[in-house]
This record gives structure tokens, sequence and C-alpha cells, in this order.
């Protein structure tokens, strides 16, 4: 304890306030007192009264002994502290060590220490930091995990639930499954021409016919649902439901009095004119989910080939092509 003290530069100052206020008594009251002893001698010199005189001349040896003895307290003080001093540590180091010159040395190294420590700390904070951010990181992650999984397991459900609904409705058959799988590698076709009026036009179809119908004969013919199930020629909307009609395979939707509920690979048409005997619009069924039938189309507003939804009831569907 007592080496720390005598390298602290605060409590060092402290000891040279000290010593400095030793120092400064040392030599102004040996002054005052020397003074005081010649202002005696004088009036010696001045008075001729022997009684006085004597009187005088104790006060001279009084103040002259003090003034010896007050001006070496400074050299007693330091030789008192040496001699305290105890084994292995003279008590003088810290009194040696009370200067100017040694207190600046330790306030630099003081002020090194600590800037060493702040450095220190700081490393520490930056590395405490670094900790946090990767807890972090890993707990997002394992978050967005446990979201994909989740989503995955909701899609997952979706799809069974996708999945009951077909078997609910009729089992789809291969040729059904393949007619979307088909449609489905189509989604995001666009713009006319495209792949889809190309590719009717290559098997015999016209450019002339809006191609949602083209998209339908043409997704029906790669999957086979041509010729094997379905005989029709041509790719125009009414074509289809005159077809179905004929065949007696033309069911009324929800919308328009029908109890019917699609299934997979059904063919869905849609009145926009307010006339449900006169089809402006065809597409697939995919499948039923609760009361909504999603289809996939094309020319959906010339745009592009797309999964959608309707309720079952939207009064825009009219009916269902079922060649199965």
């Amino acid at each position: 304890m007592i080496l720390e003290a005598c390298t602290d530069s605060k409590y060092l100052s402290s000891i040279l306030l000290t010593k400095r206020f030793i120092e400064l008594v040392g030599i102004i009251i040996p002054s005052i007192l020397i003074i005081s002893v010649a202002i005696t001698l004088f009036k010696i010199v001045l008075s001729p009264d022997m009684k006085n005189n004597k009187k005088h001349l104790k006060n001279i040896n009084s103040k002259t002994v003090g003034a010896l003895v007050i001006f070496f307290i400074p050299t007693m003080v330091s030789a008192l502290v040496e001699a305290t001093g105890a084994p292995g540590l003279t008590s003088s180091t810290c009194w040696q060590n009370a200067n100017t010159s040694t207190i600046e040395t330790y306030k630099e190294a003081e002020k090194q220490r600590d800037e060493a420590e702040t450095e220190k700390n700081q490393a520490e904070l930056e590395k405490a930091e670094q900790m946090r951010k990767i807890v972090n990181a890993t707990r997002e992650a394992a978050r967005l995990k446990n979201e994909k999984e989740s989503d995955e397991a909701k899609k997952k459900a979706l799809e069974a639930s996708e999945e009951a609904s077909w078997n609910g409705t009729g089992t789809a058959s291969a040729t059904a499954a393949e007619l979307i799988r088909v449609a489905e590698s189509k989604v995001g076709v666009g713009g006319r021409p495209n792949e889809v009026t190309r590719g009717y036009g290559a098997i015999g179809g016209s450019y002339s016919y809006h191609w949602c119908a083209a998209f339908v004969w043409y997704v029906s013919n790669i999957a086979g649902v041509y010729p094997n199930k379905v005989t029709l020629k041509s790719a125009g909307v009414m074509s289809y439901m005159s077809y179905f009609r004929g065949k007696g395979q033309y069911q009324l939707s929800a919308g328009h009095g029908g109890n019917y509920v699609p299934k997979m690979g059904d063919y869905i048409f849609f009145d926009w004119q307010g006339d449900p005997n006169d089809g402006d619009h065809i597409g697939i069924v995919k499948t039923v989910s609760g009361n909504q039938v999603i289809y996939i189309d094309g020319n959906n507003g010339d745009r592009v080939v797309d999964n959608n939804r309707r309720s079952l009831s939207d009064s825009n569907i009219i009916g269902y092509g079922v060649w199965e």
C-alpha cells in the first residue's frame, strides 16, 4: 500500500505541499527571529543600561537558538522520516519522490495507464457488442428458420386441404394432373404473339382467336386431353361451350343456379357482358379451396398466364366443361 502511495501523483503532490510549507516555515520564522535579534542588538548599543542589556542578551540567545532550531526543522524531518523506514522499504521513498520532476513523471505514467485502460475497456465493449450482434443474428436466423418452417407447414397443409377438396369432388385422373402441370409450366408467359399463340398456330390453329382459348387448347393438346378426351378442333370460347353442351358435359356454376363443384382439369367459362349464353373467357380449374375456385388462364387482360381465384358463386363464372 505504501509503495503504491509513493507512486501516486496526487498523494505525492500533497506531500510536496507539506514539504514546501515546512521549508517556508524554516526560512520565514528564522528570518523574523534574526531581524528581531538585530533590532535588540541595536537597542543594546544605544542603551547604557546594563540591567536592560542583560535582559536583552538573554532574549537574543533564546531567539538565536529558536531560529537555528526552526531553520533545521526540514533537515530533521527528513532525517526522522529516513530513520523510521521499515525493512525492505525506506519511509523516505515518498518524501524523496515528492518533487516536481518525479510527480510529472508519475502523472504521465498514470495518463498512459488510464489511456491503456480506456482502450482495453473500449476493446471489451466492442467485443461485447460483437457478441451481442452474433447472438441477435443467431436469434434472427432461428426466427426466420421457424417462420420458413411454419410457412412451409402452412403451404403443405393448404396443399393437403386442396388435395382433399379434389378427392371430395372426384379423384383427378393422371391426365388432369398432367394438364395442370403443363399449364403451370406456362405461368408467366405474356404478350402476343407468345409461346402459346405461336405453338397453337404451329399445330394448325389461327391467331385470330383470343389467346385464352388458344392457351387451353395448346396445353390440353400437350397433356393428351386432345384428342383422347376432347375431339374439338377449334380454340374459340363459344366453340368449347357448344361442344360441352352438345355432349351433355356442361355444368352451370353456383352463381347461375348450378350445384356442381368443379374439380381439377375442368374448363371454367366466364361472361363479362351479362349474357350467360355467350362466353367471353376460358381457363382451367386447378382446385377448389373452401368456397373459392382456383384456376389457371391466359390472356387475363392480355397480360400473362397466371393463377387466379374467385368465389364459386361469382356471377362472372357461368359454367364448367367436364371432360371426365
